[in-house]
């Protein structure tokens, strides 16, 4: 009776790494993605879980729950937990986004989305920017690092003793103003080209004011832009590259303050 109580602890403690695990993977960039079918998510989570509950034992407790609304609430704790800890990776890919999003429009590629019949709006630009933010994140191992976090969640924030003291607040807003610093820096060769490209053209339609600037700006500026934007990828890849190095290195001291403040 006694071996079995001790079995059916243990299986509650594994049950309950699987959640959290299962949650940070199904937010997560690159693993949370829709192209990756439920089962391999699973598979994944099953396997991450199962390392965490070898590697941990004797190190975690499981959690005393003891009625429904316990659980639901360590569930929703579970799925504030998982948020928390995407997000960090998330910012950087959204920022790649942003830039990518904001150098399309003054290239001139949005109207695309104006002419297409399709309801759903896609930037083009802003999807090749996504794909090489999250190329520069396999390239540089930081799936290893999201997958150490994880780990590191368990003995760092606990069962989900969260606690939103002033200073992780102060240090969460100071991450949206990343996020906006990000998007700058790396959409800065593209965006600036425009604005040359464009002033260039205010020159020339007052000079030669015979001259049809829409007509002829739309296939420069798409040139000038692309052209621009294949030249920066080196120094984008290497901008992406040290904010990833960033946030690996504040993740764990910013859980800690998300979890005992």
């Amino acid at each position: 009776m006694n071996l079995f109580h001790i079995n059916l602890i243990q299986f509650w403690l594994f049950l309950a790494i699987f959640i959290r695990v299962i949650t940070i993977i199904s937010v997560a960039p690159i693993f949370g993605s829709l192209l990756i079918p439920a089962q391999i998510k699973i598979a994944i989570s099953l396997i991450l879980s199962v390392s965490i509950f070898i590697f941990m034992d004797g190190k975690i407790a499981p959690p005393v729950l003891n009625n429904i609304v316990e659980i639901l609430l360590f569930t929703v704790k579970q799925l504030i937990i998982a948020a928390f800890i995407a997000l960090f990776i998330h910012i950087i890919w959204a920022a790649a986004q942003m830039a990518g999003e904001l150098l399309g429009y003054l290239m001139g590629l949005s109207l695309a989305n104006v002419i297409s019949q399709n309801s759903i709006q896609i930037s083009l630009l802003s999807e090749l920017e996504g794909i090489f933010a999250i190329l520069i994140f396999l390239a540089i191992d930081g799936h290893y690092w999201f997958i150490e976090a994880i780990y590191q969640s368990f003995s760092v924030i606990g069962w989900g003793s969260i606690n939103l003291n002033q200073q992780f607040l102060k240090e969460f807003i100071d991450l949206g103003a990343q996020f906006f610093i990000m998007a700058a820096k790396i959409g800065m060769p593209g965006i600036v080209s425009m604005l040359l490209v464009s002033v260039s053209f205010a020159i020339l339609s007052r000079t030669i004011p015979q001259m049809n600037i829409l007509i002829v700006g739309f296939p420069i500026k798409i040139a000038v832009g692309l052209m621009v934007l294949g030249v920066s990828f080196s120094f984008i890849g290497y901008a992406l590259s040290g904010y990833y190095e960033d946030f690996h290195q504040n993740l764990i001291p910013i859980m800690r303050l998300f979890g005992h403040g």
